[in-house]
This record gives structure tokens, sequence and C-alpha cells, in this order.
């Protein structure tokens, strides 16, 4: 086409257009399409989830190369979400139980950790391990302090096992570890062993030793010049047991909790001897580096028994906070109740002399089986933070704080989480004055905000309110418990460690797991995890898809060519979940998750309608585990076997029924043809809907054809009609583009003709019409037409009488042929053109038809209504219709009267009378012909209908004998042969409605009594009036 033919045309189009708005009736429909917005599924609920705009970017964009190349050209949104990926976790693993205590970062950025073994056979601890490590979670140096002796290789073994390291000094307890200075590091500890016989006493210890660039531990020998403890003349009572001992975490000060075996005699304490209680703070002595205790603050009793709190927590931890005029208050948690079950949180109050106050105050916030664990990470001056959780899980994990700034400490539940979750916490960044904090968090109750998870671990984002911004997740493979009891922050890393029973969390030891002795349990885990970039999930999907509504399965349909991937989540070092995981979050909303399923998909929402022919503009996107999206849209078209498509034109029309006696008033016009036959056409580039029938948003450009409208309006017999519908319309899809909002041209999927230039220079068949008709084939019924579009069936039947002695003779075939059966497709779309839609199946095409339950005519025993079940069974199902089979009681009757052996004497009966009794007092009369034995009389023919509702199964037949005459048989047969008497029956004949054929040629014998009789008849021998047959 030359460029002037081309304006030209764009001319009259345009004029065309303006016209046809003016004009036109088309109502247009809108289309459900996201057009590139935000989708919000179950707004204004708490599980509202929004689907952000469409992806823009392919993967190799977004993420970069380092994605595989098969997933590059995959969609990625360009959102992320700071991530964590595990780098490296080693193990440790003894035949006892490991149990992790501090950790601390030096320096020159190493970081020691501390680990005992635990007996629980006999409850005690022995011993300790200095172990170091970087932060790629490789273990450069191990010593066991207590026994090291560096000229013997002594103590210093990476494998726990080593026998070197077999050592038992009795109950030893951690009590801290501090960088005293740069790279130097003091171990602070209680044990009994060096203890003078006969005395229990136990002192507090320190080891000194440093870590160099390399990691590894210098120190020298371990001996009585490197122990540092107190001794009965440093206090004025003895110490039977240092719980914990650390350095105060906003202050420069130490403090140790101990329980004495004696008190100095001006104490007010009255409670068991076994439960005094002291705080003493210490500080380091700026000239040797080690501890020396502090000549400011005075030893105090803690009187506090007399309320029932009686133990310290063995892990418990001690902070001192600033309060209002100098005071300052001790915090520390405590067991009590039976079986020290209970736990609470304690402050004791100090002047600003050190004077002790008389009363503790007492945060009696008890959990059974709690453990209160101190956020030193989040505690300040003034206000300290600790996380209460519930050992039995039962109750909810809580944050609290208390708060010393006002004039009384108050307690605060700041953040509740889901039972049995065990966190910690790290200062994250501030913007704009608000603090944002990283957790790491283990649950083994994937509820509430973590729900639809298993057991594992979680970390993420949390703000200063401490509501999760965001969870990352890592699976557990063996689903086992994890403590998580130290954290520290780099700047690109989180180094961890804690105790665990999962043997996948972390790596198996170069030596193997040990076998755990009877009622131990627990290996130690230590290593670091990498700050990273959890980028967006990536999806793929095809860019359009054609859904045969009628024999599709339109699920799998939507699915088909649909790809997710995430490079986080299937990370084994990351969530280490599987595609399985993604494949299922799917396009559905995953805050609806609950007991492990989500809640339906909104399809509606996001732009696909079911179950309707038409264009849609549909929405795909995957939430991976953080709930970080990625979305795109499609063009999906809905058709039916119904739909015809001709080149960009779809239209659709489908075939519906009525009721014969209901054709006219329920199909009074053309548009409400159109609305029954939901008329569908649509331009598969544009998505412009030209017509909708079923919501009446018509369009002159679709007719009906109005003689065929007409045959069927007048319809008289139940059949099948055809009426055609016609569109005819002017596309002009030309260089608009699709509904994928890019240019048209080859990179368009939505654009068949693209020119490939991207130029939109394509302009199709838009400037033709397209003209395309389509048959609709209406069903007209009666009652027992049966139209299943499940199985596309459509089923006709009539009801038909039957004589009940013909009943058990009905074969399939007989009923068949009896009830005119004839079986159509409801969806036919193969005889466009015919004027009459052949049958798939009738009385003379029976394949696929059968009968169910034909008993229930062939073993009928009275007059009844019955119905058989008539089915069809095909690729599609099988459909069923019952009609109405009457079964009547009735007689076509050949009878005759023969006279044997004529007298000469005797006049010959023109007439004989016969009397059917069934039933007193019910009975029938009849005129039957009458004539000698040698002429062959004829038969007279007799319909007889019995009352149906008191009919007896048998009924007599009663010859009236004429004088002088006697009844001598009878011979009777099904068919229209000769009758001998020769074969007569000597007795009354009996018919059986039951038993016997319903049409039979019946012949009555009777003969003279005597040779010589008086002619003519006596006077009594007369016609007797017998009245009506009944």
């Amino acid at each position: 086409m030359n460029k002037k033919r081309l304006k030209i045309s764009a001319i009259l189009f345009f004029m065309v257009i303006t016209i046809f708005y003016i004009t036109s009736d088309i109502k247009k429909a809108p289309i459900l399409a996201k057009q590139n917005q935000a989708i919000v599924l179950n707004e204004g609920e708490d599980t509202e989830f929004t689907v952000p705009k469409d992806a823009m970017k392919k993967g190799n964009d977004v993420e970069g190369s380092l994605l595989a190349p098969e997933y590059q050209n995959y969609w990625q949104n360009e959102a992320s979400l700071n991530g964590l990926k595990k780098l490296n976790l080693a193990s440790i693993s003894t035949q006892k139980q490991e149990r992790v205590f501090g950790m601390k970062r030096t320096t020159n950025g190493h970081n020691v950790f501390v680990v005992s073994r635990l007996d629980n056979n006999i409850g005690s601890y022995s011993g300790f391990w200095i172990n170091v490590f970087n932060d790629e979670g490789e273990l450069t140096d191990t010593i066991a302090p207590m026994i090291y002796r560096k000229d013997q290789m002594l103590g210093k073994s990476t494998n726990p096992n080593d026998v070197s390291l077999n050592f038992d000094t009795g109950n030893t307890t951690y009590s801290g570890i501090f960088e005293v200075s740069e790279n130097d590091v003091t171990l602070v500890y209680t044990s009994q062993n060096e203890i003078p016989a006969g005395q229990s006493v136990e002192r507090l210890k320190e080891v000194n030793f440093t870590i160099d660039n390399d990691g590894k531990i210098v120190m020298d020998n371990y001996s009585d010049e490197n122990i540092k403890r107190r001794t009965p003349n440093d206090i004025f009572y003895n110490i039977n047991n240092i719980f914990a001992s650390s350095k105060l975490y906003n202050t420069d000060e130490f403090v140790s909790l101990s329980q004495a075996t004696s008190i100095p005699s001006e104490g007010d304490y009255n409670g068991p001897q076994n439960r005094n209680y002291v705080i003493n703070t210490f500080a380091i002595d700026p000239e040797t580096g080690h501890f020396k205790w502090s000549l400011d603050t005075k030893e105090v009793v803690l009187k506090f028994n007399k309320k029932g709190y009686r133990e310290f927590s063995p892990f418990s931890n001690v902070v001192k906070l600033f309060g209002k005029n100098g005071q300052s208050y001790y915090l520390t948690s405590l067991y009590a109740g039976e079986n020290l079950q209970k736990s609470h949180i304690s402050a004791y109050l100090f002047n600003e002399d050190g004077s002790y106050v008389d009363e503790a105050i007492m945060f009696d916030i008890r959990y059974k089986n709690a453990q209160y664990q101190l956020l030193p990470n989040l505690t300040t001056k003034s206000k300290a933070y600790y996380i209460g959780s519930d050992l039995s899980g039962e109750q909810p994990t809580t944050l609290f704080s208390i708060d010393v700034s006002g004039e009384k400490p108050v307690f605060k539940a700041e953040k509740k989480w889901s039972p049995g979750l065990y966190m910690n916490f790290v200062y994250s960044h501030e913007t704009d004055g608000n603090k944002f904090y990283n957790y790491f968090a283990y649950t083994s109750k994937a509820v509430d905000e973590f729900k639809g998870y298993n057991s594992g671990i979680f970390y993420g984002l949390l703000d200063d309110n401490f509501n999760i911004l965001s969870k990352q997740y890592a699976k557990i493979e063996d689903g086992m418990g994890i403590s998580v009891n130290n954290l520290i922050a780099t700047e690109d890393k989180y180094i961890v460690s804690g105790v665990t029973n999962s043997k996948t969390f972390s790596n198996e030891p170069s030596y193997g797991w040990q076998d755990k002795l009877p009622g131990n349990t627990g290996n130690a885990y230590f290593g670091s995890y990498l700050r990273s970039n959890d980028f967006s999930p990536l999806l793929t999907v095809l860019p359009q898809k054609v859904i045969n509504l009628s024999n599709e399965n339109v699920e799998e349909k939507l699915f088909e060519g649909v790809t997710v991937f995430d490079s986080y989540d299937l990370d084994p070092n990351g969530a280490n979940l599987d595609r399985d995981f993604l494949k299922k979050r799917v396009n559905r909303n995953p805050k609806t998750l609950k007991d492990g399923k989500y809640a339906a998909i909104d399809w509606k929402k996001l732009g696909y309608t079911e179950n309707k022919p038409g264009p849609n503009n549909v929405t795909y996107f995957i939430a991976d585990s953080t709930e970080n999206v990625t979305s795109k849209s499609v063009s999906i078209h809905n058709i039916t076997n119904q739909t015809i498509k001709q080149e960009e034109v779809y239209f659709d029309a489908q075939n519906f029924s009525v009721l014969l006696k209901d054709v006219q008033t329920a199909i009074p016009d053309e548009a409400t043809f159109k609305e029954l036959a939901e008329t569908m056409s649509w331009n598969e580039v544009t998505h412009e809907i030209y017509e909708d029938g079923k919501k009446q948003q018509l369009s002159d450009k679709v007719t009906v054809n109005q003689q065929q409208l007409a045959d069927l309006q007048n319809a008289t017999e139940a059949k099948p009609y055809p009426v055609d519908v016609t569109i005819e319309v002017v596309p002009n899809s030309g260089s608009i583009g699709g509904p994928g909002q890019v240019e048209p041209g080859d990179d368009d999927p939505l654009d068949p003709g693209g020119s490939g230039t991207g130029g939109g220079s394509w302009v199709g068949s838009g400037s033709e019409p397209i003209k395309v008709t389509n048959r609709v084939w209406v069903f007209v019924m009666t009652k027992n037409t049966v139209v299943d579009k499940d199985t596309g069936i459509v089923i006709y039947a009539d009801d038909y009488p039957l004589p009940l002695q013909s009943a058990k003779h009905e074969s399939m075939d007989n009923v068949y042929n009896h009830s005119n059966v004839e079986v159509y497709s409801y969806y036919d779309n193969t005889h466009e053109t015919d004027t009459v839609l052949p049958a798939i199946a009738d009385k003379n095409k029976t394949a696929g038809l059968t009968i169910n339950n034909l008993e229930v005519i062939t073993g009928a025993q009275k007059p009844s209504v019955v119905q058989p079940k008539i089915s069809f069974t095909w690729d599609r199902g099988t459909t069923s219709t019952k009609p109405d089979v009457t079964l009547y009681a009735e007689i076509l009757l050949h009878t005759r009267q023969v006279i044997l052996s004529q007298s000469a004497e005797l006049p010959i009966p023109s007439k004989g009378y016969l009397k059917l009794i069934y039933g007193a007092p019910h009975e029938a009369n009849l005129t039957i012909t009458s004539k000698i034995d040698t002429t062959e009389p004829a038969y007279t023919t007799s319909k007889i209908d019995f009352d149906q509702s008191n009919t007896g199964y048998n009924i007599d037949f009663n010859l009236i004998v004429p004088e002088y005459y006697r009844y001598k048989g009878y011979v009777v047969s099904d068919k229209d042969v000769p009758h001998q008497a020769s074969a007569l029956v000597e007795q009354k004949y009996q018919y059986s409605l039951r038993d016997d054929p319903y049409e039979i040629w019946l012949t009555l014998y009777i003969e003279p009594t005597q040779p010589d009789l008086p002619r003519p008849y006596s006077w009594d021998y007369q016609n007797n009036n017998y009245g009506e047959l009944k």
C-alpha cells in the first residue's frame, strides 16, 4: 500500500470510527486487567498483601551475571532486602553435653568463645575450652587452659576428644570473658579444685591470654601464678558458689553474684543459711591488668528469700542501671517456685553512697519453665531489655524492658512473639533518628508471624518498636532445636555460636559426630553468616496463552510454562528450601498460610475471569520466603469448542436449551437470543470486546439469522434447531500494540504481525472487515430431555405405554425403539452448515446406550408407571434420562364359539355369549361369533382394558352355554393358526395378566347334550341382553 492510499484509508477510518461512536449502540465492557498497577489482595483484612507493578527488567539486569545462564532472562523485580547466607558453621562434638558460654571479638578481628562440658548424670560442668575462629568460621586455635602445658603440648588440640584434653576440674562454673585491653583476654570462672582438703569453698579465678594476628592463643603455662583468687582474708564470710561474674554492660565495673556459707553478725537476714546472696563489684587494676576488688562498694547481703525467690539462675546476667539522684540498680533474674519452675527479674536499689536500700523491687513475671536472657546489645544506661521465653512452649516469647530513669522503675512488655521462639538481637543502623535492629531467632513452633514454615532459623530486621520488618528463613533439615547463645555483628557478617541437636545445621567435625552418653544432648556450633542482598525472586511465564474451557484442565493450563527461582531460598547456605516451596506460592497470598495451606488464588483480582470465554490480562506473581515479590502480566484468551477465530477476531456463541412449551416466551427477540447464546466476540491483540451477550453489552455488528430464529420461536417438535449468528467488524488493531504495554514489533508477544521494526508500522488486517459466522444449536426439550453440560450430552426419550403382559419380554432395543431415544453432542461444532443435527446415538445406533434397571419393566407384577434409566456413555462421562413407561392391564382378544357334533333336532346358535370375571364383582360381557366346526367361523376381536386399581392377576372366561348344549373345552394360541378340536383342553379357560400373551386367539367348544330334542328352542332359550361391554 502506498503512502497516499494509506493516508486516505486512515482518514476514512477516523470518520468511520467517529460516526460509530456517535451512532452505535455498542456498550464497551471494561477489561479486568492489571494495566501495570499494584494489586491489593484481601484488602482491609489482616492478610492484606500488595502485589507490585510488573517487573520491567530481567535477572541479568538486576541480580547480574552471578545468576546461572538459564535464569538470566527471567523477569525480576528490582527490590531487594538485606539478607544473610551461611558462610560456614563448624561443630564441636563430645560424648558429654556441650555448653556455649560467652563470646568476645578481639580488636584484631578474631572471635573467642568458651565451651564447657556438662555431664547430666552427675550434674556438674568440668573445665573449659577457649576456642578462636576467624570470620570465615574456621577454627584457628583451641586450648584447655586449666591443664595447658606449653612445653608438653598438653591441653592444646582442635579435637576436644583428644586424650591430651581429658581433665576433670570438679564443679567449674563460667563467670565471664572480657577483652581487658587490646587483644588481651581474661576468662573468669569459679572452681573447687586446688582447695585444701576438707574445705568446699569455691574461688573466683581468672585466666589471661592474648590472641595474635593469626588467631593463635598466646599464654603461659597454667599455674598458681596465673590464678587470681579470693581468699578468706579478702572478705568476712566464705563464698560457697559464684553464680555469675561479668562486666557491667554499660559501665567499666565488673560484678559478681555469690552465695555465702556464713554472714556477718550485723546482717538481719534470717533465711536458710545456704541461701545467703551477695553482690560485690570489682574493677581492673590498671597497673597489673588483673582484677582488684573495689574499695568503694560494700558487699551486701540481699534479702529476698522471705518472698520465696530462692535461687539465682545458673546463667544469670547482672546489669547496673543508673536512676535519678545518683541511685543505681542491680538487675538479675531468679528461679523460684517448686522445682524452680518459675522465674522473675529482681532489681536491687543502692543509694549514691553505695548503701543498700532495704527492699528489693520484684518484677514478678512468671512463666512455667521460664528463662530470662539479658539483651546487652539493646541495654542502655537506664534501660535494660530481657527476652522472656517459656521453655514449655505454651506462653508467647516476650520482650521486656525495665526503665529506671523516672521516679520509680517501670516494667513494660514491649513485644510478644510466637511461643517457642528464641531470639537474639544486635543493633543494625539508624535512619532519620529511628533505630533498626537485626534479629537472629530459632522457633520450634512456626505460628503467628512465622506461620507456614517448618521449625528453623529466622533472621531479619526490626524497627525501633520491635516490629518485624523482614524475615528470612533457613530450614533445618532434621527439625532439631537450636539456641543462639552469642551474636556479634561486623560490617559484612554475623558471628554466631550456640548449641544444637541438629546434625545438618552445622558441618560435621573432622573427627565425626560423637555418640552421647545417656542423658546428654547437644553439640556446640560456631561460625559466620555473610550479609548479602536478598534479591526478589525470578519468574518466567508464557507471554500469551489460549485455554479451551471445554476440554482442558484449566488449572494445569494456567500454570503451564510458569517457572520460578530464588537465589536465596534455593541456596543450601541460604533458606535451604526446595522448588516445591516456591511453586506452591505462585499467585498465592503468602499471608494466608495456615496449617500448611494457602487460601485459594483470587484469580478475579489478578485479572482472570474463570469459566467465561474472553480476553484476560492476568498478573502472575511469586513471593519468596521473605515476601519479596516479582510479578508479570500476560495475555490469556479463554475459548470453548464453540469459539471460532478468524485472523485476530474471536467469536464465541454457546448452544443452549429451552422447553418446548416455553419456546416463544423464553426467546421473544434477538437480544434475548444473544443473552441465552452468551455471544462473545473480542480482538486478540487489543482485547477490545465487541459484544458480550451475557451482560447484554450488544452490538449491531452482531446479527442473528431471522428466518432460523422464527422457525425456533414457532417450534412444535422437541429437537435441535440451528440458528446462525454473524459478526462483521473492522478490527483495526494496527500499530497500537497489545496490552503488554510494549511497542509492536517482533519483540511484542501480544502483536501477532509485528514488522520487526518496533515502530508500530504494522497495520495487519485492520483496514479490511472480518466476517465470522457461528452456528448455535438450540435444543428444544420436553420433560424427559436431559442436557448435561458437564458431559456434553443431550438425551431425548419419550414416555410410552406397554401392556403388562408384554413387560417381561421388553428388551433394551425395544425400549430404545418405543421411547424413540436420541442422543446429541451439546457442544457440537462440526455441523455448522447442516440443517439437521445428526444424532450420535438413537434406536438404530445403540453404541454407548445402556439401561441399568431394565428389571423395573421386565419384573413388573401389576399395572404401574416405571422409569427405566436410559444412559449414554462416552469419553466425557455418562448421562441418563428416565422416561415414564405405563404398564397397563389390557387384552387383545380374538374369540369364537364352535359347535361340535351337529344335531338335526337342535337349532344352531348364531351367537355366543362370554362373561370375563376378574375379581368380584368386576366382569365384562362379550358377544362372539358361533358356527359349526366344519365352517371355520371367524373370530370376534375385542380389546379389553381392565380396572388397574382393582385388577387381579387371573381372569376367568365363563361361556354362557345354550340349553341342551354343554361346554366341551377350548383351544388357545398367541398367533392366528388353525385350531383343531382334537387339541382342546377340557376345562374352563383362565387368563393370567402376568404370564399370558397380550394378544390371543381363543376357540370355545360346545356340543349337544341329547341327540333328540324338541324344536324350536324352548321358551327360555332367548337372546339375553348383556348390555354394553365394560
